[in-house]
Order: structure tokens, then C-alpha cells, then sequence
């Protein structure tokens, strides 16, 4: 080996080889070292004007140059759109390229120091100085695929592999600042110094939101080869965090003890990014009044997800898994969010302990059954999809069922107490108006053999022709209302039952939110499927507190207000007509016109009720061929007449079903 060596140094072309490698090596670094700031001047120049192209945004970089031998310094960098607010600024921002991703021809740095980056966030009505960075020209793809970045997968995809390339193994951050102003909604986000250092992060973070200044500790991993994320966020001294811009955005108080999430996204394939991950929250209270009028609090609440992201849809896997306290569902869900909307949601129960249920119960919702004790088991299937191209084709099923299920004791609420005398309350706006005793007691009371079966029987097919056979829902009729509410672009009509509306009126408060809503569905389906009462007495309440006009409740109080009489002697026509009045009792006046004549626009509605009614046998063919739509109003009604307006009869007149 020796010998070989010294015969190739005795070479002289050896020798001369060796010389002009050592002298191009030396060359080339006292050319890059000479002329480097001005390649990389020129290179940063060409990104100004590609970023200006591609995003419409202006890319300042004030001064720019070599620091040692491969560390890069720029100084008073700022983005900014044309049309917007500077996004943010830099003093200084040094880093250190990867050799690795030279070699491959990427540039991406490896280390990064940045001091003062100060983020600016602002949106007034639909202009923002950020979601230009959503809506790149791509010049990539071919020129007649206009609706490329539109496609929810690749801008997804975009954003994962932009942060995921681009942040360095080590990152040091000093004076870092975020400050929104979101259409008059204030927040920061600040930090003196972050350290992200192989992958791993410790770092306190004040969060300042509606004046309150609250320190955070956020620490995790970041894997840049798999696209991953473990973060763990809690508060530095035991006191719940406020989530920042929920509660501008949904007008939400969120706040936590602690929140722990793990995210992996997949590769994108066919236009389609999974996103797979597992998070806990734990102590989070959520304070929104469409939810609850309360403070709704879990003690946890957990989920494994498989998210896959489409081209136009969003699509969550039926093998995610949520917690919510010891109840666990799998939900598939899949929404396309441009227009024409759909969605779609299916959920599988399988058999489940029932008191799984009542035990994972938020703090704040449901409150008539906190604390309540049941036995057997339980299950639950739900398959909703809505396509607005085609609403008529809307699938609703909702299925709640019991075996062996059994009310061993009542929480907050005895659901019997309406089988005996009580107070009711009554609500307007959410505002209690009159409380009154639902019961002998009180004169205005009528047991149910006392009021005119004519009445009886056209409110009941008015309202919920089945209401004697169901079990308290109408599948069919909720979907038909569904249906008729979309095609209208408004509400228009319920799909209630008499039971819905009952347990509405005596049980529930009359705030509108979402809960409110499923909290009278379990209560129906507890009374109605252990017979805790029955369908009689529940009618019976049902027709003594439904309102029938200006603070006047129960239809004795109603008989007497529009015709001076007792409800027991009302006739065929007068049960109708208040009938006709109990989905909007306060619209009474514009069945009249000034003279106080019934309108026109009522007769086709008379005929249609008395034709159902006789078709359920409540009444002979001949009554209702008989019927005439004319009554006269001779109780403290007729006073109201004069306040009848043209258009309150239009809204009334489109309110009634004629078929």
C-alpha cells in the first residue's frame, strides 16, 4: 500500500492533478466568499418578485448577508398585501441552511434564530391581511384547471408540508408577538423567549384576551418526518385558560385546565389527506347561550379522529372514537361546505349500561335529570343526510330504545309531579309572565271529560293526529318540517308533538338552544316509554296551560276570552277557529278583518281540518259537509280587532295548511 503511494506521488501528473484540485477548491471558496452576498441578494430578489406573483403581497427585505460561513442574516424583513395590513415584521432573523437539503437542491434552514417577530392579524368585514397565503397562484398545474385552489386537500396539504419543511430543528424566538384585531375583537399572544431545540419545546406563553393577562406553559414534540405533533398545553398557576377568538367568533367563554392533542397528517393521494390524531381536554367549561343558559362543564372529554380531507369535503372516519365523561360514540360525518351544501352524519350505539348516560351528563345541561338512578340498557341509531340540490331526498331516522330499562330514582326533577296538582309557569321571550296552579284549584282548570270534545279533537288533529298511538315522536313529520324549512330558507313549521310540546312547556325553560332541544326528547321518550303518566292526563295539562292569546292560558281561559263562554259548550266552527290559533295564539286579530268578519283566506283551513277530523272519525261526514268558517266574537277579544294590519293576515294566511 506504501509503495503504491509513493509511486503515485513520484508521478508528476499525479502530482499536477492534485495541484489544480487544491487550487480550483481554494478558487471556488475565495469566489463564494467574495461574491456570495451578491448571489444571495440576487436569489432573495427573484423570491421577492416569485412571493409578489404567486400571493399578491409585498416581501421586503431591507439588508441581507453572509454571517461566518454558511449563516445567513437578514434584517427589517415585512410581509404585507397589497390590498391589507403588514402581516408581520422581523429586526433580525439569522440561519443556518441544512447541508442535507442543499445536497437535494431544497433550501430550508437548520437552525434559526429570529428576535422581534411581531404578527399582525386583522380582518374588518371580509378583508383580511391573511388568507392571501390561502389563495397562491399555482403555476404548477395546467392551465384549464381553474379550481385547483379551491381543492380543500392540497390547501391543506399546502400549509402541513410549508410548516413542516420550513421549521428548523432548533428555533430560538426572542420578543415574539401575536396581536389580533378581528373586526373589534383584541387578543396577544407573547412570549419574551421561545426555544424549540431537537424537536422538543418548553416555553411560557402570556395570553392576554378581554384585558386578562393569564401565563401558559405549552410544551410538546414536533417529528418533521412523519408530519407530526404532540402538545400539551395547562396553565402556569392553576387557573383555567381563556381560549382566545372563540369568543369573538362564536360568541363562546372556553376555557380549560388542561388540553392535551396528538395530530398526524398522511400523504396526500388522490386528492385526499388523512389526518389522524387523539386530544383531552380536561376541566373545560364552555359558556354559550345557544347551547345552554348555564355554564356547561366536563370533566373530561376525550377523542380518537381520522379526518380525511377531499376535494370539496370533509369527511370524519366512523372509526374516531369521542369520550364524553363515560359515554363513548363513533360518529361519521361528511360535509361538503360549498354551495349546495350537504351533510351527512350517522351514528351506531350499540347496546350500552344506561346509567352510562345519565352519568356522563355535562354540568349545565340537562338539568331536570341530574343525579337520576336507572337500571337496564340502552341503545341509539341516527342517520341524517341533507343534500340542498334535492331536499325532498333528505334520510332522517332517530331511534332511541331500552331493555330491561328501569327508573330506580329521580334526580332534580320527580317527571310524575304532572300527574298531581302543580304551578306552572308560564314564559315569554325567556321571561317568566304568570305562574298559575294546574289543578282543581285553580277555577280556570278543566279535566278533560269537561272540555268540548269538539275542541279536543280538532287541536289534537291539528297539532298530532297520532298522538293517542306514538310514543311521543313523529319521524316523518320532523323530517317533513325539515324539509319544508329548507325549501322556504327560514322556519316555518315544527315537527313537535303534543308530548314535545308539553314536556317544552312544563319542564323546560323557554331559552332556545341547542340542549334545550335534546333534553326534551329525553325526557319525552323517559315519560312516554315508562308510562310515567298517561296520554289522557298529559293531554289534559297540555290543553290547561298552552297559551291562546294576550296572558291568556289553558282553553277555558280561551273559550271565554273570544266567545264570553265555558269551553265545555264551545261549537264546531269556534273549536276550529281556536285551533287554528294555538301555533301562534298572539295572531288571533288577523283572522278578523276590521268589521269583525273571519277572512277569506280561513275557509279552505276549515274545510281542510273538518275533513281530517271526519276522516279520523271525531266527527260525522255531515258535520263537516255542514261546517260554515263564520263565528262571532263576543268575549274581551273583539277589543283587538282595530289592531289588525294586512300584513300579519299575509303571515298568518301562509302559517295554515290548507291540504
Amino acid at each position: 500500500m506504501n509503495n503504491l503511494l509513493v509511486s503515485l506521488l513520484e508521478n508528476r501528473w499525479f502530482r499536477r492533478g492534485i495541484v489544480v484540485v487544491i487550487t480550483s477548491v481554494v478558487l471556488s471558496v475565495i469566489a463564494f466568499f467574495s461574491f456570495r452576498n451578491v448571489v444571495l441578494n440576487s436569489i432573495l430578489k427573484q423570491k421577492q418578485v416569485d412571493f409578489m406573483e404567486r400571493f399578491d403581497a409585498e416581501l421586503v427585505i431591507k439588508h441581507a448577508h453572509f454571517k461566518c460561513f454558511l449563516t445567513v442574516q437578514l434584517d427589517s424583513v415585512m410581509v404585507k398585501p397589497l390590498n391589507g395590513d403588514t402581516l408581520f415584521t422581523i429586526n433580525s432573523m439569522q440561519l443556518v441552511p441544512s447541508l442535507k437539503n442543499l445536497m437535494r437542491g431544497r433550501v430550508s434552514p437548520e437552525n434559526l434564530f429570529v428576535d422581534r417577530l411581531h404578527i399582525n392579524l386583522t380582518r374588518q368585514d371580509s378583508l383580511t391581511n391573511y388568507l392571501f397565503l390561502l389563495q397562491r397562484r399555482d403555476y404548477t398545474v395546467a392551465a384549464h384547471d381553474t379550481t385547483s385552489q379551491d381543492i380543500y386537500s392540497r390547501m391543506v396539504n399546502r400549509l402541513v408540508e410549508l410548516f413542516f419543511e420550513q421549521l428548523p430543528v432548533k428555533t430560538r424566538l426572542t420578543s415574539f408577538r401575536i396581536m389580533a384585531d378581528l373586526e373589534g375583537n383584541h387578543f396577544v399572544i407573547s412570549t419574551p423567549e421561545f426555544n424549540l431545540s431537537d424537536k422538543v419545546f418548553r416555553n411560557r406563553v402570556w395570553i392576554t384576551n378581554q384585558g386578562i393577562t393569564a401565563p401558559v406553559i405549552i410544551s410538546g414534540t414536533l417529528n418533521h418526518n412523519d408530519k407530526s405533533a404532540r402538545i400539551i398545553l395547562f396553565p402556569e398557576d392553576n387557573i383555567k385558560i381563556n381560549i382566545p377568538y372563540i369568543d369573538w367568533k362564536w360568541k363562546a367563554m372556553v376555557s380549560l385546565d388542561t388540553l392535551r392533542f396528538n395530530i398526524s397528517f398522511g400523504k396526500l393521494t388522490d386528492n385526499k389527506l388523512a389526518i389522524r390524531g387523539d386530544g383531552t381536554f380536561r376541566g373545560l367549561s364552555i359558556n354559550q347561550p345557544l347551547i345552554s343558559d348555564k355554564t356547561v362543564r366536563f370533566d373530561k372529554l376525550s377523542g380518537q379522529f381520522k379526518y380525511i380531507i377531499g376535494d370539496n369535503y370533509i369527511e370524519l372516519d366512523s372509526s374516531s372514537l369521542f369520550s364524553i365523561n363515560k359515554l363513548t360514540i363513533n360518529p361519521w360525518i361528511k360535509i361538503h361546505p360549498q354551495k349546495p351544501y350537504r351533510v351527512s352524519l350517522h351514528i351506531r350505539k350499540p347496546s350500552f349500561p344506561a346509567q352510562q348516560l345519565f352519568e356522563s351528563l355535562p354540568e349545565g345541561l340537562f338539568l331536570n335529570l341530574q343525579g337520576m338512578k336507572v337500571s337496564g340498557d340502552l341503545s341509539y341509531y341516527l342517520d341524517f343526510d341533507l343534500d340542498m340540490r334535492k331536499p325532498d331526498s333528505l334520510t332522517f331516522y332517530s331511534n332511541l330504545e331500552g331493555k330491561d330499562f328501569r327508573i330506580k330514582s329521580y334526580g332534580s326533577t320527580n317527571l310524575t309531579f304532572i300527574n298531581g296538582s302543580f304551578q306552572h309557569t308560564a314564559f315569554e321571550h325567556a321571561i317568566p309572565v304568570r305562574t298559575f296552579t294546574v289543578g282543581p284549584d285553580n277555577p280556570a282548570y278543566r279535566p278533560l271529560v269537561a272540555i268540548s270534545p269538539y275542541l279536543r279533537y280538532a287541536i289534537m288533529t291539528a297539532e298530532d293526529g297520532g298522538f293517542m298511538w306514538h310514543h311521543g315522536f313523529l319521524p316523518d313529520a320532523f323530517r317533513g318540517a325539515i324539509i319544508d324549512n329548507v325549501k322556504a330558507g327560514r322556519f316555518v313549521r315544527g315537527g313537535s308533538t303534543i308530548s314535545m310540546q308539553l314536556v317544552k312547556n312544563v319542564f323546560l325553560n323557554r331559552n332556545k338552544t341547542i340542549t334545550r332541544k335534546l333534553e326534551e326528547a329525553l325526557i319525552v321518550w323517559l315519560i312516554e316509554n315508562n308510562k310515567l303518566t298517561t296520554k289522557e292526563r298529559m293531554y289534559e295539562v297540555y290543553l290547561n296551560i298552552i297559551e291562546m292569546g294576550p296572558m291568556v292560558y289553558g282553553v277555558q281561559e280561551g273559550a271565554h276570552f273570544y266567545f264570553g263562554k265555558d269551553v265545555s259548550n264551545l261549537t264546531l266552527a269556534e273549536s276550529i277557529f281556536m285551533a287554528s290559533i294555538v301555533p301562534h295564539p298572539k295572531w288571533f286579530r288577523y283572522s278578523f278583518d276590521e268589521s269583525g268578519n273571519l277572512q277569506d283566506f280561513l275557509g279552505p283551513y276549515f274545510s281542510f281540518l273538518s275533513n281530517k277530523m271526519a276522516g279520523k272519525g271525531f266527527i260525522t261526514e255531515e258535520e263537516a259537509a255542514l261546517l260554515k268558517p263564520e263565528i262571532v266574537l263576543t268575549g274581551p277579544a273583539r277589543k283587538f280587532l282595530n289592531q289588525s294590519d294586512s300584513t300579519g293576515a299575509d303571515s298568518l294566511r301562509l302559517s295554515l295548511p290548507v291540504r
